[in-house]
């Protein structure tokens, strides 16, 4: 097979190859490594096989660069080699470590290389939550157990709302976002991200945001669709109304999207096992499937002194909201997680 690089890629094929591989999530279509770009400068490294005159890529793979190190992909959970069997994925990595002639590489795959590389450290601590869906709303609903109807149905019942759309809610949902991850003490990500990646139309993309009966914005949550799977990257609440489970209808309203757009499943977005995220996620009946990630480095990805984190998230978290939406996407773009 040929190792092509990016000048030598069409979008077009690309986009086309995808539907038969393996491996493949919405955020290796070729518009989310366009977002990126855009929001943040950084250009993608597309490389594909290719059979000779084949009508179609065998594998693909996009790296962005991070200092020394090459990820595959960032601000996500599973980007990595997609394939259309472990032959050419296998054949794709050869031909990528060749390339790329000993730099460090990390690759978030959805699911395991086959065959294992030896030199590739796996880390499985990361799983994704993914409900699969009923075929209809009613049904969906009769699924859950009578505490969560009651949760759901909760907020309603106290006439709070939600919105579902596009770039007309940006404002009111990055309001409640940045509010979110000022009081979690983690930097944001820039508004010119969302903003591109609503303009990229392969993502299908939505947002969604809650709001109080005085209309204010209290919960949001946004979403991308491909194939059959609708994906929850980002979601945040605001504390504060916390006693009206906004955040409850603000799932409920994206499961009933997407149940009505035809997909077949729901992801939740990565958690780890046991924490509290994982448990809220849970309680809808998604099911936890361990993501593969592969670096050169062993301890690539690992957490840093826990009393070092804490420190700089209480320190963040005392910042005026201002200064931290400014500072905020500057620190985010160099954190490739």
């Amino acid at each position: 097979m040929e190792f092509l690089q990016s000048a030598a890629i069409s979008a077009e094929l690309w986009q086309a190859s995808l539907p038969e591989l393996s491996q493949v999530s919405v955020y290796q279509q070729w518009g989310f490594s366009e977002a990126i770009a855009e929001a943040y400068g950084y250009q993608p490294q597309r490389f594909a096989m290719r059979q000779t005159n084949a009508s179609h890529y065998s594998a693909v793979v996009t790296l962005f660069r991070f200092g020394k190190t090459w990820v595959s992909l960032p601000f996500c959970d599973c980007g990595g080699i997609a394939a259309v069997d472990a032959a050419a994925g296998a054949e794709m990595l050869t031909a990528l470590q060749q390339h790329l002639n000993g730099q460090p590489v990390i690759l978030r795959q959805m699911h395991s290389l086959s065959p294992q590389p030896d030199e590739l450290h796996l880390q499985q601590q990361k799983v994704r939550m993914v409900l699969a869906l009923q075929s209809d709303a009613d049904a969906q609903m009769q699924a859950f157990k009578a505490k969560l109807r009651s949760q759901i149905r909760k907020p309603e019942k106290e006439n709070f709302y939600c919105k579902q759309g596009g770039i007309e809610l940006l404002a009111d949902f990055w309001q409640v976002f940045t509010y979110n991850m000022r009081e979690l003490g983690s930097p944001v990500h820039s508004k010119a991200l969302f903003v591109a990646l609503m303009q990229q139309a392969d993502l299908r993309s939505q947002m969604f945001v809650v709001y109080s009966p005085e209309h204010q914005p209290v919960a949001c949550g946004f979403a991308m669709g491909y194939g059959g799977m609708l994906v929850n990257p980002w979601a945040s609440s605001d504390r504060r109304f916390q006693k009206h489970a906004p955040n409850m209808l603000l799932y409920w309203q994206m499961l009933q999207f997407a149940i009505a757009n035809g997909y077949q499943h729901f992801d939740f977005g990565r958690s780890t096992p046991g924490e509290g995220t994982y448990n809220f996620k849970a309680q809808w009946g998604a099911e936890p499937e361990p993501l593969h990630w592969y670096s050169s480095e062993a301890d690539a990805g690992t957490i840093a002194d826990s009393r070092l984190k804490q420190l700089v998230i209480q320190i963040w978290q005392r910042l005026p909201l201002p200064l931290v939406n400014q500072l905020g996407p500057v620190l985010r773009k160099r954190i490739h997680l």
